[in-house]
């Protein structure tokens, strides 16, 4: 089976040489795309915003990588649950059938393409949300539209953000799904997604993004390299409806975010969006974890992180195993 295609902006990919990106960023600058060159759209709520707007899907590389795998008894599920795109593919834990209401986590996984078998893997730098399934949380990993063999076409954070309230709503409804202590959590691709979902809805207990990308101006450059972009990077308002950066005062939801030192998000680009959030008033901390880069930390990350929430420990003290990271935003 075909793999699900990595984030090309990871470390672990080939990027366009420092002054390719600097002059792309300043073209979109010029172009009024960043949100800190004209401070447009601070203040107005994401999905009010989308709300009269269609995006213009062009031709790309960005492809489902066929039927989710199907997973080992003991793990998940595979189902479809309804969705504006149509029914989509989703992991799901089994009902355990005590006749009691348990906490949940809405896992987005890293890449584009679909969920797999990566999903209960147990290797040290992998994506799986073990910990929460350990701890005995009700797990659900969604795939998104044009992913795996899914209806629509992939709109990179657009339709997805969508489908991903659907999916938060779909688990509320599960009968042993305590609907107050519904968490949202996501890596890479799937960090940046939880960004834009704590500014859509107020339904999650907490989003936690890992590594997500805050400014999708330089991102979509990036993209656009690979032709595995589904829209036009020069146009402003199709990047400014997809960048968390230009609507943290959207926040809904309470907001952590974790990014190791080496990752893809640099220390000015997250105290710029803790700052928009914080003269918002919004819950926003975020983090940068020393010595760790985009992939190492997140292990270690989920696994204190299981053990807060189980304790509804909200807000989150600091995070003290392995390494502890300075804050860089309060609530």
């Amino acid at each position: 089976m075909p793999q699900a295609i990595a984030d090309p902006s990871t470390p672990h990919a080939p990027r366009w040489s420092r002054p390719a990106r600097a002059a792309a960023a300043a073209l979109l600058c010029l172009l009024g795309t960043a949100a800190w060159c004209q401070g447009q759209g601070q203040g107005q709520d994401l999905m009010a915003a989308r709300a009269e707007f269609k995006t213009r899907l062009i031709p790309n590389d960005l492809e489902g990588i066929g039927p989710a795998d199907t997973p080992p008894a003991g793990t998940f599920m595979l189902l479809r649950y309804p969705a504006p795109a149509g029914a989509l593919s989703a992991y799901l834990t089994p009902d355990p059938k005590d006749g009691r209401k348990h906490p949940a986590l809405l896992w987005l996984r890293g890449g584009w393409g679909g969920i797999g078998s990566s999903m209960w893997s147990r290797q040290p730098d992998s994506q799986a949300p073990n910990a929460f399934r350990d701890a005995k949380f009700v797990v659900m990993t969604p795939s998104r539209r044009g992913e795996n063999d899914n209806p629509g076409k992939m709109e990179f954070f657009f339709g997805e953000v969508d489908d991903t309230v659907a999916a938060i709503d779909y688990l509320a409804s599960l009968p042993y799904v305590d609907a107050r202590r519904i968490y949202v959590g996501g890596h890479s691709t799937g960090g940046t997604l939880a960004l834009l979902v704590a500014m859509a809805s107020p339904t999650p207990r907490a989003v936690f993004s890992f590594g997500g990308r805050i400014d999708m101006a330089q991102y979509a450059v990036q993209r656009a390299e690979h032709n595995l972009l589904p829209f036009d990077w020069k146009d402003k308002e199709e990047i400014r409806l997809r960048n968390p950066l230009a609507f943290a005062a959207s926040i809904k939801a309470p907001l952590y975010y974790f990014e190791g030192e080496r990752g893809v998000t640099s220390p000015e680009e997250l105290r710029r969006f803790a700052q928009l959030a914080a003269q918002a008033r919004r819950p926003f901390q975020g983090h940068l974890i020393p010595n760790a880069d985009h992939f190492n930390a997140l292990q270690p990350l989920l696994q204190w992180l299981a053990l807060e929430l189980k304790k509804d420990a909200l807000p989150l003290a600091p995070f003290t195993r392995p390494l502890a990271p300075p804050a860089l935003g309060g609530r």
